[in-house]
């Protein structure tokens, strides 16, 4: 008899509802976009210069790093020992047995970016050339393994 009385109980939980289904439809519960090429439904947190990109809406797992040639390197976050700016040498990410070298013009922005985890990708410049019409400008980046 205990088990009907929850059952009249749970019943009545919440007695202005007509129905316990949700109002509103539910989404299926599938992955609509790649792994990491999450975008926000509203755009007025996202920043897209040139060569990088910013999500100030949510921290990102990890950076696309897209080389001149066309290669890629998907550096995750949380493999990040530290990022090191020095205004001759640009910006180091440590990640491991990994330096990833960024040179360019104005990168102290870009390294206070990623130490926040929001930036989402960077390019190298096609050209290498600047022009001076970018607030940041990358013009080299160079991957080794010490």
């Amino acid at each position: 008899m205990k088990t009907d009385k929850l059952a009249q109980t749970w019943k009545n939980r919440n007695s202005d509802k007509s129905s316990d289904q949700p109002n509103k439809d539910l989404k299926p519960l599938a992955f609509q976009e790649p792994a990491n090429e999450t975008a926000p439904t509203q755009n007025h947190n996202v920043i897209q210069r040139k060569h990088f990109e910013l999500d100030e809406e949510h921290k990102l797992s990890s950076v696309k790093i897209m080389l001149k040639g066309g290669n890629r390197i998907y550096q995750p976050y949380i493999g990040i020992s530290f990022i090191e700016f020095d205004t001759e040498r640009g910006v180091t990410i440590y990640s491991g047995k990994r330096k990833i070298n960024i040179e360019g013009r104005n990168l102290e922005t870009l390294a206070d970016h990623l130490s926040d985890l929001t930036v989402d990708w960077i390019q190298e410049s096609l050209t290498g050339k600047d022009d001076k019409k970018t607030e940041i400008f990358i013009e080299k980046i160079t991957s080794y393994a010490e």
